[in-house]
């Protein structure tokens, strides 16, 4: 079972000029470090929230170093702070860029509960004395059977963060949640498939990759909060495709689904 961290927060430090002012720039809300694009700022309890960005205008120091603060808050509706966390990031400058990519990570677990929220991300140039940042609307639904937290990986421990593709022969990893699954019958039963599309939408798998969880123990269907799900596919073709994960509640006959663009190329 995946455990749960409150917050990450993650830079990858490349260059930035010494005198310009320093700004946030190609803020987008994400599926994981790396992954698709998110299309709404809709979320369910244990979703992740992630927003990547690009830093601008950082001073470096006669060692070509930076030194950078980032900051986040998560405000309720009336303003007061639920989570936030302060992590600091130094490092060398190099490639020769005038920019660094940044991403903020927040996971929606206990205290926060459904309800609009604000989340409020602030960068610091601890050597310039300058700060910056972003501010963004997000709303968290009440519990309902859903597909949470979809990331990519390159590994099957789910550490190394992945985009949603590869070159050809590689091993794409996949992992998510399921919530608000039905246990009315005492029992847990879930089906998770995954079928690739080509660009006119046909599916590729004349039969998708299968996965069931079931559960009967009565503590852990009492307690359970989520059923977690790995996978992986290997890279067979290049080209554009649609990943299309679908999982079904066997018992309420309710089906999430999750799609991404999958990009393929040629080694």
């Amino acid at each position: 079972m995946r455990r749960l961290l409150l917050a990450a927060t993650v830079l990858a430090l490349t260059a930035a000029p010494a005198f310009a002012k320093l700004e946030v720039e190609k803020i987008e809300a994400c599926h994981g470090r790396l992954g698709p694009v998110r299309k709404t700022l809709d979320f369910y309890p244990y979703d992740e929230v992630w927003f990547r960005f690009t830093v601008t205008g950082a001073k470096a120091d006669d060692e070509g170093k930076v030194d950078i603060e980032m900051a986040w808050k998560l405000l309720d509706d009336k303003g007061k702070e639920v989570l936030s966390k302060k992590v600091p990031g130094k490092g060398p400058i190099a490639f020769g860029s005038e920019s660094f990519p940044a991403t903020v990570s927040v996971v929606l677990a206990e205290p926060v509960i459904a309800g609009e929220y604000t989340l409020k991300v602030t960068v610091k140039d601890n050597l310039a004395s300058a700060e910056t940042g972003f501010e963004k609307k997000l709303s968290l639904k009440a519990t309902e059977f859903a597909i949470v937290s979809p990331q990519f990986f390159h590994d099957a421990g789910f550490t190394v963060p992945a985009p949603a593709g590869g070159v050809v022969g590689e091993q794409l990893h996949f992992h998510l949640l399921t919530i608000g699954f039905d246990r009315a019958q005492g029992k847990i039963d879930n089906e998770l498939t995954v079928q690739i599309l080509d660009r006119d939408k046909k599916e590729l798998l004349p039969k998708p990759l299968r996965m069931v969880a079931e559960k009967d123990d009565p503590k852990v269907v009492k307690e359970l909060q989520w059923l977690d799900y790995g996978g992986a596919l290997l890279l067979t073709k290049a080209g554009e495709f649609t990943l299309r994960i679908s999982v079904t509640d066997r018992n309420s006959k309710k089906t999430a689904t999750f799609e991404a663009p999958l990009k393929v190329t040629a080694p």
